[in-house]
């Protein structure tokens, strides 16, 4: 009997519109997801949420098609993954509504311009995460916020939590990913503790503050944990 995951990862895109040094994922964009295997992958799915992943997504121009034939084929959760700066754009923002996922994961990177610089060798517009999370509200799809300690961001942890509870209407988890420190200094990880525990203390538990299992247990012994078994698809 074939197993069943938790999550399905999806990739639809290799490319990233960001370049984000603690990613798999770069610049650019390889098309090696095609629509007639993803529709086979469909027939013996078992999972319980299939992910529409990346790289980033809605640089996929299959996103709506994708989709659309997850609704009609997948009876699990549809949910699609980004860092949601490409959903300002009417013609990304309408690919995703051809057929609106059940829950998106918003990665939220960081706050300060400077350190949006420093993480993913961009600039960041003045009001652009403000129009991305206004994009969000009017999908009126759940929110899960995402949020990845690096190195760029680490001290602005509870700023990012709390920069989702106020803005997002529809947020219903923060997730707090595994810590990448890809040159910490000494106190990286005290930093991260105390951001965390801000985290608790700016948010009283609503919505609630969640890791995943690979989070370091020291750090995280005050959180709930989000276990889940992943398959992927779409990556040798």
């Amino acid at each position: 009997m074939k197993r069943r995951f938790d999550i399905t990862r999806v990739f639809l895109a290799d490319g990233c519109n960001l370049d984000c040094d603690y990613c798999c994922a770069k610049g650019g964009f390889e098309p090696r997801f095609t629509m007639w295997g993803f529709e086979q992958f469909l027939k013996t799915a078992r999972a319980d949420e299939l992910l529409l992943s990346g790289g980033e997504p809605t640089m996929s121009r299959l996103l709506g098609d994708a989709l659309c034939a997850a609704r009609s084929s997948f009876d699990g959760v549809i949910s699609v993954e980004t860092n949601g700066l490409l959903l300002t754009m009417d013609k990304v923002f309408e690919r995703l509504m051809t057929s609106p996922p059940d829950l998106l994961y918003w990665n939220l990177i960081a706050l300060d311009p400077d350190s949006f610089r420093l993480i993913t060798r961009r600039r960041l517009p003045d009001g652009l995460l403000d129009r991305v999370s206004d994009a969000l509200n009017r999908t009126g799809v759940p929110v899960v916020l995402s949020i990845t300690p690096v190195p760029g961001n680490v001290a602005e942890i509870p700023r990012l939590a709390a920069y989702g509870s106020s803005r997002l209407e529809h947020l219903k988890e923060i997730r707090i990913l595994r810590p990448v420190p890809l040159a910490p200094n000494p106190s990286y990880y005290s930093v991260l503790e105390a951001g965390l525990r801000r985290v608790l203390h700016v948010t009283r538990g609503q919505p609630p503050v969640t890791v995943d299992t690979r989070f370091p247990a020291r750090l995280s012994a005050h959180l709930p944990v989000h276990p889940i078994r992943t398959a992927a698809l779409g990556r040798e």
